[in-house]
C-alpha cells in the first residue's frame, strides 16, 4: 500500500479504459458531454396523419403488437396489389412492348416497390397504444377504413383468428390539433365522403369521443359542437346510441385529436379485433 503511493510510478489508466469498454465504447464528440441515456429521434403523432390506433393485447409487448399489425395490412395490400398487377398484366400482353422491355419495366416497379414503406409507427406517448402511418405505395390504393374492413373481415372468416396480439385496430382518416375548430372542420369534410353526406338516404349516426391525457377540451363541449355540425349539413340523419350505422370516431390523444367516419363500428365491436374474431363461424 505504502509502496505505491512512495514509488512516484505513475499507475496505468487502465480502469479509465476499462470503463469506457463497459459503457459500450461509445465516445462523445469533442466538445459534447456523452449521455448513455439519451433517445434517438423517433416518429411521433402529429397533425396530418392516416392510418390506424392499434394496442397491444392486456398490455403485452407493444413491439410484437406493432409487428403483428404490419403483418396483417401487408398481407391486405398484397392481395389487393396482386389483383390490380393481374389487370395490368392483361394490357401490357396487348401492347407493342417488346420482351426486354417489359421486364425492364417489371424489374423498376419492384425496385419502387422495395423503397416504399406503406406502413410506419409513430409513438403517442400512451404506454400499449401506438399509431401506425399508411402511405398507399400508388394512387387508388385502398383507403384505411377499406384496409380495416378487409382485416375484420377476414377476422369473421377464419377460425382460430388472426392475430393474438393485435387487440384493437382502429381506422384514422385524418389527425389534427385538438382544437374544437379543427375538429368540427374536419369532420364536416369527412362527412361529405361517407353515408352521412347530405345527399345520401337516411341513417343513424353516434358520436364516439375518448381523451386521453387531455383536459382543454371538455367531453360534452365536442359532442355538442359536432351534433349541431352534422344537423347543419345533414339534417336528416338521426342520433341513434345504441345501434348506428355510422360512428363519428374522435380519439384525442393529448394534443392531436384523431378523427374518421367509419361503419360496422357495431359489427366489429369498436374495432375490437379479438371480439370480433369470436363471432367467426366455424
Amino acid at each position: 500500500m505504502g509502496d505505491n503511493a512512495s514509488s512516484g510510478k505513475r499507475q496505468p489508466a487502465s480502469s479509465t479504459s476499462s470503463s469506457n469498454s463497459i459503457s459500450g465504447g461509445s465516445k462523445a464528440t469533442k466538445g459534447e458531454k456523452f449521455n448513455p441515456y439519451k433517445r434517438s429521434k423517433r416518429c411521433m403523432l402529429e397533425s396530418g396523419m392516416d392510418g390506424f390506433l392499434i394496442s397491444a393485447t392486456n398490455g403485452r409487448d407493444e413491439n410484437k403488437c406493432i409487428k403483428d399489425c404490419y403483418s396483417l395490412l401487408n398481407e391486405v395490400v398484397e392481395e389487393n396489389d396482386r389483383g390490380s398487377s393481374d389487370a395490368e398484366e392483361g394490357v401490357v400482353e396487348g401492347s407493342t412492348l417488346s420482351i426486354e422491355e417489359q421486364i425492364e419495366l417489371e424489374l423498376k416497379d419492384m425496385k419502387n416497390k422495395q423503397k416504399e414503406r406503406v406502413f410506419n409507427k409513430a409513438g403517442t406517448g400512451c404506454r400499449g397504444l401506438s399509431f401506425i402511418v399508411y402511405k398507399p405505395s400508388k394512387e387508388g390504393g385502398l383507403s384505411v377504413s377499406e384496409l380495416a374492413s378487409a382485416v375484420f373481415e377476414k377476422a369473421l372468416s377464419t377460425p382460430g383468428g388472426i392475430s393474438r396480439q393485435v387487440q384493437r385496430l382502429l381506422p384514422i382518416q385524418k389527425t389534427v390539433p385538438a382544437k374544437l375548430e379543427a375538429i368540427v372542420s374536419t369532420i364536416k369534410t369527412l362527412v361529405e365522403s361517407s353515408k352521412l353526406a347530405s345527399d345520401q338516404p337516411s341513417t343513424t349516426f353516434k358520436i364516439h369521443l375518448k381523451r386521453r391525457f387531455h383536459d382543454g377540451l371538455e367531453r360534452d363541449e365536442v359532442i355538442e359542437a359536432i351534433a349541431q355540425a352534422l344537423n347543419d349539413v345533414c339534417p336528416h340523419h338521426k342520433a341513434d346510441l345504441n345501434n348506428p350505422d355510422i360512428v363519428v370516431v374522435v380519439e384525442i390523444i393529448k394534443g392531436i385529436a384523431c378523427l374518421s367516419v367509419v361503419d360496422n363500428f357495431v359489427k366489429y365491436h369498436r374495432y375490437n379485433l379479438h371480439e370480433t374474431q369470436k363471432d367467426c363461424k366455424e
